[in-house]
């Protein structure tokens, strides 16, 4: 005689939701947790149809049924955030307009931002800096200025809670920042995690140039006044395309084992000489531009004229 086989899996999955929900209203379970497990009702009607389908054909087909529904979950969840995390957001927007007094000589800038796209340009304004962020509501931007004296200092930071957030949370930034082309900058230091990067110094004069890419591309455009000197440009995952002058002479100390970079033209590179892990002109003793140089990736220099 055949005894029936109680069908557990919807009381177990009744109990489990209301206990999840339970677990997830007192804030013990995480508020993205519980967003990404509402998103994910549908997975009952799939969780349905493989119960008729594999249900009393194929042993624990209860277990199999519920261990591969919440694998399809954790593996649509993930390829979500993936997606998510690609996209530029504007849901949170940070912006301050400045105009710097007559009496500051000298600008610091320093900059520490996240998943974040870059621009640094010059203002079209004199004395005037511009910086507007905008991105997902995962970040939290400060943009502060502080003078002293007849020094000023902008500090941009952008911070996330560390904890995972909710699925509309996520997203990437976009950081625009103007300086004035009338105020020498002392110091301008970037350090930025995931994100392409537009330098323009063209304008702008610059002493001491620190920037640093864990991973992405980066366009630099070289100030066309001034000596720029104690600089250092790293790009730990990405590439760098330099646009130079072409009336300037540049000495560049390459990482150890570096290969002589691309030039555009070509015939501009057959004057430069890799030495050690030295790139120059022979016989220039003070060029205009000393720069350390350290790229994962091609690493281009282009003498074009600007279009």
């Amino acid at each position: 005689m055949n005894i029936s086989r109680p069908n557990f899996m919807w009381p177990v999955l009744i109990i489990g939701i209301g206990l999840f929900l339970l677990l997830t209203q007192i804030e013990i379970v995480p508020e993205a947790i519980g967003d990404l497990f509402i998103r994910s009702w549908p997975m009952l009607l799939v969780i349905f149809g493989l119960n008729i389908l594999l249900g009393g054909r194929i042993r624990y087909a209860n277990w199999v049924i519920l261990i591969a529904a919440i694998a399809l979950v954790v593996v649509v969840g993930n390829l979500a955030y993936a997606a998510r995390r690609s996209d530029y957001r504007n849901d949170y927007k940070e912006s301050r307009v400045e105009v710097l007094p007559p009496e500051v000589q000298q600008l610091t800038v320093n900059v520490r931002v996240k998943a974040t796209r870059a621009t640094i340009s010059a203002s079209p304004a004199v004395s005037q800096i511009v910086a507007r962020f905008e991105g997902s509501t995962e970040s939290d931007v400060k943009i502060d200025l502080a003078i002293d004296g007849t020094a000023a200092t902008l500090t941009i930071t952008e911070t996330t809670s560390g904890v995972l957030p909710k699925l509309d949370e996520v997203g990437r930034g976009t950081l625009n920042i103007y300086l004035p082309a009338n105020v020498p900058i002392a110091n301008l230091q970037y350090l930025g995690e995931d994100g392409s990067m537009t330098v323009d110094l063209r304008p702008l004069t610059v002493q001491v140039l620190n920037i640093q890419l864990k991973r992405g591309n980066m366009a630099l455009y070289v100030p066309t006044q001034g000596q720029i000197l104690q600089d250092a440009v790293r790009i730990d995952n990405g590439n760098l395309q330099m646009f130079v002058p072409q009336d300037t002479a540049l000495r560049l100390s390459l990482k150890d084992g570096a290969e002589k970079p691309t030039f555009i033209p070509e015939l501009a590179g057959a004057q430069y000489e890799l030495l050690g892990s030295d790139l120059l002109i022979p016989g220039i003793a003070n060029p205009r531009i000393l720069l350390h140089v350290e790229v994962d990736g091609t690493f281009t220099i282009d003498f074009s004229p600007p279009s």
